[in-house]
């Protein structure tokens, strides 16, 4: 069972029954100290108030309290570092995980384990562990100790089930036999996939960006198309009016495109009329160097929305999605700029692809430079 204490602590029990075993239970409270580090302290009671000697000797929980602290080194590194004190024996764990990238990490780590007799064991690990494939990872770990000698632990996962073969390499510590089982391993590994399965990932990877690039281009084409037939559709009626409105001094969309547009909004000038006029001569110059591949004419699709001198699209939805309009620049910020006249003077306007539009505005007129 488990509760939220606050926004940045946690507190978890766990009791457990094993056959011929007395009841074992556990609390931890964790806390995370900074936005990268974590500290939990742990209280077993473990089992060895069993009555029995020999379910007692073969307690598979003993007592104990420990203190851990986890956190992240940076955006490729992960320790933990652990103290914990119990009835029989007490240890100081540290480990620490290195990602060389997203499917290779060296593993290492280091223990001390005592009792109240001494110190019994200054074992360390080294090892390396690679992603295989989307559901498999594979790995290779030495453990070497002052008393536990040099065992080598090949193990692998797939899909939530653990193999592990460990290899007792030495009786004894022998360095020798460490630095063939273990550093020689990590590098060949190191090698392998610098040499071999980074670049065939990335090789993979653009080619499966060029994939969808291909794909993404067939459904620019697509949606391309089907605008260009509704923006034909609606041509002869959004001529006919804005030649009415034009010619009664209404409102006129004169030109609109849509996309990854480069215009620059002078709204830093505290100057209006300067202003006004850094954001007409910037617009223009943008629409003059407009790539067609990011931004598409809308002018009529937009003229068809005009209704009685007005036009209004409200918030929130992108503008793709208007009639006669389509998605030039997939993935990335679009906006939307107008150009019209209104009682025989110019207006212009930029709003992002959410953002509401309301013409005619008097705060949208630019005066001629």
């Amino acid at each position: 069972a488990g509760r939220q204490l606050g926004s940045e602590a946690y507190a978890s029990t766990r009791v457990t029954k094993a056959p011929r075993h007395a009841p074992a239970a556990t609390l931890t409270l964790s806390r995370a100290l900074t936005a990268s580090t974590a500290a939990a302290l742990t209280v077993r009671t473990g089992n060895q108030y069993a009555l029995a000697k020999a379910a007692a000797a073969a307690a598979a929980e003993p007592s104990g309290v420990a203190l851990t602290l986890t956190g992240k080194r940076g955006a490729q590194g992960d320790f933990r570092v652990e103290a914990a004190v119990g009835l029989h024996q007490s240890h100081v764990t540290a480990k620490y995980t290195h990602a060389v990238d997203a499917h290779l990490a060296l593993v290492g780590g280091a223990t001390v384990t005592a009792s109240a007799r001494g110190v019994h064991d200054v074992a360390c690990r080294v090892g390396v562990r690679a992603a295989v494939s989307d559901w498999t990872t594979a790995g290779w770990r030495v453990d070497f100790g002052l008393a536990s000698g040099v065992v080598a632990t090949l193990h692998v996962r797939r899909l939530g089930q653990r193999l592990r073969l460990p290899l007792v390499l030495t009786p004894g510590l022998d360095l020798g036999v460490v630095a063939a089982a273990a550093l020689a391993p990590v590098a060949v590994a190191l090698a392998v996939n610098t040499a071999v399965v980074a670049p065939r990932r990335r090789r993979a990877v653009r080619q499966r960006l060029a994939e969808l690039r291909d794909e993404q281009l067939a459904q620019l084409h697509q949606q391309k198309r089907r605008a260009e037939e509704a923006a034909r559709l609606m041509a002869p009626q959004a001529e006919r009016s804005q030649r009415a409105a034009r010619a009664a001094g209404g409102l006129v969309i004169e030109r609109a495109l849509y996309g990854d547009l480069p215009f620059a909004v002078a709204a830093q000038n505290s100057n209006a009329v300067a202003a006004a006029l850094d954001a007409a001569a910037a617009s223009r110059a943008a629409l003059a160097q407009a790539d067609r591949q990011r931004a598409c004419d809308v002018t009529v699709p937009l003229a068809a929305l005009v209704a009685g001198d007005q036009l209004v699209i409200a918030a929130g939805a992108s503008k793709r999605f208007l009639p006669g309009f389509y998605d030039p620049a997939f993935g990335d910020p679009k906006a939307l700029f107008v150009r019209y006249s209104f009682r025989g003077a110019t207006h212009e306007v930029v709003v992002r692809d959410d953002e509401a539009l309301a013409i005619p505005l008097k705060a949208h007129s630019i005066i001629a430079g």
